[in-house]
């Protein structure tokens, strides 16, 4: 993952500067791409996946719908945290079931799946100072092209790395182009490569 360290002047206001890192160009997976990723690591359809996810979403809904937590084996908890609307004023004893909602759901994350995503994490000092480069489709045609020519392929590696397109934006590109007909996607599932279509 790409990090970006800023640094902050006098701050909170006691004159001292502080440096800050933070992750950047957090795009989170499709949910074809978690699909796919999953297919390809075990024995379930990509239908089997998908059932999956729904029955989950709908289990988790409920529990935490009357417990106020859930928990995802492997993953960690989920609790839901509540928003008091109760009028100023009001003893405890006004309190009814209007007065409450649901504000938001915090998550834990269990000690074992923090150490797989610790181990899992590697870093790299971000070369650009924004979040992608912007190109017009003409533009980014004619790189595709040139890099499948020099190459005779590309992939999101290449468009990342010397073009300053965003992991996210490198994908969706070739995506594009692929449901197009310009390019074909191949090669193996975590690594694919695109080349020109015939």
């Amino acid at each position: 993952m790409e990090i970006e360290i800023r640094e902050i002047k006098n701050s909170e206001g006691k004159g001292e500067n502080r440096k800050f890192v933070c992750v950047r160009n957090q795009h989170a997976n499709t949910e074809k791409e978690l699909v796919e990723e999953i297919s390809s690591s075990c024995t379930l359809t990509r239908g089997d996946i998908m059932a999956t996810y729904c029955a989950t979403s709908d289990v988790g809904a409920e529990m935490l719908g009357e417990n106020g937590c859930f928990y995802l084996p492997e993953i960690g908890h989920f609790k839901v945290s509540l928003k008091n609307d109760l009028p100023e004023g009001s003893s405890v004893e006004d309190a009814k079931a209007p007065h409450f909602s649901v504000r938001n759901i915090s998550f834990r994350p269990d000690k074992s799946f923090l150490q797989k995503v610790a181990q899992k994490a590697k870093f790299s000092k971000s070369r650009y100072s924004s979040l992608s480069q912007s190109y017009t489709e003409k533009e980014m045609l004619d790189i595709v092209k040139q890099e499948v020519d020099k190459n005779s392929y590309v992939n999101t590696r290449i468009l990342h790395l010397e073009y300053g397109l965003s992991n996210y934006m490198a994908r969706k590109w070739l995506t594009y182009f692929v449901e197009k007909g310009i390019l074909n996607k191949t090669g193996v599932q975590r690594s694919p490569i695109y080349v020109l279509a015939k």
